[in-house]
């Protein structure tokens, strides 16, 4: 990583080491250059100045003659810029200089100059040109050896001193102050680079610690330790952040597996089942409860479609609905299969920016539909229990009161008939407030230490004389004490409940037997008759308050549907069993087992 990073560095810095390098190899060039050529240029301008003031400047000739700088030119030249006199002769008189910036600049300011590069036919040179006043320039000489090309003084108003000097001295200099420079930057860079380097690498030392240490808490590995080895800002202040960083992290991390495995828990013991689905309609969780109520396969129902998994055609068209209309809908259906229950569903969407689309949340209501079709039929029952006796007391009433009261033949038979429909009303009142109490636990149930055969005893009396009237045999069978932990006022109670069925529901010259007995289970009693029976689809819901196998012969016989559910609401009161066993034609055997009595010391 190291390496990898000082290689970025460098492709990094080089350009700009170079840059910098040949920023200052040009410049310190062309600073020298500058300050040899201005240097070069201010002495023509003095040497041009002495000229003028010379002696010798009087006679052009003369001086031209006598020019003894071997690497400078001058030339003289009139005020158009024709040439008149040059110290080479290769220079031809009748040049035009005009076009020369030097000239140029002389004639408009008074002075000019400008510098030549070296080309194939010249070397580089500085030229400085002054304008001259007309006075400054004597007639031609008229002696033989005169040149008549010359102009006379009166030609010539005015003209320009030119000076031409030889520069590439100069440029030798640039050169090799440029190459000096040039080792000596290659040196600096070198070194800078080595220093620059060195540093880098010292200071990127603790890098691959610090990027290790990141990959193992990417990883999840709660104990990995920073260990920068180093003391250096900002290594120490980073490696104190990341330090503090983990400690935030793995606090946060607990928390959230706390939260996490709490939720878990509370889903998976939910009586309720809960579905979340994705985005795209694949289910995302399914809890243990879903996967009962729904019938799904427990292999991973993660990441598969819901139609994949459910078969009930309302649940998916209520979700359908709830994606559509992106609201919550509920739906209820009942399941297929036995048994059947019948659930509940209520579908609700989630929000854009959450991962799920909609959670689905089912409840099993078969009970609870149960408990409000037994609630109506109690409703009806109790109405129609009560009715019947009212109907019947009232309509003795209206014919006494219509002229039987006169009737002394009759008129006790309808009082009598009154006074068998208000005792039969007041049983089932009776029997509506004890279950009452019993399913509100405010009937005081207190087990204790009793014989079972001492309370059948109490119990069976006055129902000797009802077997007697009918012609049945009412026989008790008990083999000595039976000990029991129970409530001795319930124990009368389920007996009087289970002999009055008996007796009730037994023909003419048949018979009931009461046993009682002790086992490993605890005691228990069994009343068993040679009665109609019970037909099995009828067997288990006997104990359902005011449920008759045949309603007319019920109350004909006059009981209020209401002794078998007291009957089992006080053995469960008990903690208690009660078991059924009966075959039409033959007869019905109840079996009560109600909880050992513990031994006396």
């Amino acid at each position: 990583m190291n390496s990898s990073l000082l290689r970025r560095l460098l492709l990094f810095s080089l350009p700009i080491w170079i840059a910098i390098a040949l920023a200052a190899i040009w410049g310190i060039g062309e600073s020298h250059r500058s300050r040899a050529l201005s240097h070069r240029l201010e002495r023509l301008e003095r040497l041009a100045d002495r000229l003028v003031a010379s002696d010798d400047f009087g006679d052009p000739e003369r001086l031209i003659e006598r020019w003894y700088l071997p690497e400078t030119r001058l030339t003289l030249h009139a005020a158009d810029g024709t040439l008149l006199l040059a110290s080479e002769r290769s220079e031809r008189p009748s040049l035009r200089s005009v076009d020369r910036p030097e000239i140029r600049q002389a004639i408009a300011h008074g002075r000019g100059s400008d510098r030549r590069p070296a080309s194939a036919d010249a070397p580089a040179s500085l030229a400085f040109a002054r304008r001259l006043g007309t006075t400054a320039i004597a007639a031609r000489s008229d002696g033989p050896s005169a040149d008549r090309s010359l102009p006379s003084v009166d030609e010539v108003p005015v003209g320009i001193l030119r000076l031409v000097a030889v520069v590439d001295d100069i440029e030798t200099e640039t050169f090799a102050i440029r190459m000096r420079t040039a080792a000596l930057m290659t040196i600096v860079s070198g070194v800078g680079l080595l220093q620059m380097f060195a540093a880098a690498r010292s200071a990127l030392t603790p890098l691959p610690r610090l990027i290790d240490f990141a990959r193992r808490l990417a990883r999840g590995e709660q104990d990995a330790r920073l260990d920068l080895r180093t003391r250096r800002e900002p290594w120490s202040s980073l490696g104190d952040a990341f330090d503090r960083m983990q400690l935030g992290l793995r606090s946060r991390d607990e928390a959230l597996e706390s939260y996490g495995q709490r939720l878990r828990t509370t889903l998976e013991n939910m009586a309720e089942g809960v579905v979340a689905t994705g985005r795209t309609g694949e289910v995302a969780f399914a809890n243990p409860a879903a996967i009962r109520l729904l019938g799904i396969s427990k292999a991973a129902p993660a990441g598969r479609s819901l139609p994949e998994l459910v078969r009930f055609p309302e649940l998916l068209a209520a979700v359908e609905r709830s994606r559509r209309d992106e609201q919550s809908t509920k739906v209820e259906f009942e399941t297929f299969g036995d048994p059947r229950r019948i659930l509940a569903v209520r579908i609700d969407p989630i929000p854009e920016g959450f991962a799920s689309e909609a959670v689905i949340v089912v409840r099993d209501v078969t009970e609870l539909r149960h408990l409000e079709t037994m609630r109506r039929d109690f409703v009806a029952s109790v109405s129609h229990e009560l009715k019947t006796p009212l109907a019947a007391i009232k309509a003795y009433a209206e014919t006494l009161r219509l002229g039987a009261l006169e009737d002394v033949e009759h008129r006790g038979r309808f009082v009598d008939e009154i006074e068998q429909q208000a005792e039969r009303l007041h049983r089932l009142i009776v029997d509506l407030i004890q279950l009452a109490k019993i399913e509100s636990e405010q009937e005081v149930i207190v087990p204790e230490p009793v014989d079972l055969s001492e309370l059948i005893d109490e119990a069976l009396g006055p129902f000797y004389g009802m077997a007697r009237a009918k012609n049945l045999t009412l026989l008790a069978d008990a083999d000595g004490p039976v000990p029991a932990l129970a409530d001795p006022d319930g124990v009368v109670t389920i007996v009087d409940n289970l002999v009055s069925n008996a007796i009730r529901y037994t023909a003419s010259g048949g018979r009931v037997d009461v046993r009682c007995g002790v086992d490993a289970t605890g005691g228990w009693i069994e009343v068993e008759d040679t009665g109609i029976g019970i037909p099995p689809e009828h067997q288990s819901r006997v104990f359902e308050r005011f449920y008759r196998v045949d309603r007319a012969r019920s109350r004909e016989l006059g009981g209020t549907g209401l002794g078998l559910a007291i009957v089992k609401h006080l053995v469960q009161a008990q903690r208690g069993t009660i078991e059924l066993t009966s075959k039409v034609g033959v007869g019905t055997k109840l079996r009560i087992t109600l909880p050992a009595s513990p031994p006396r010391h």
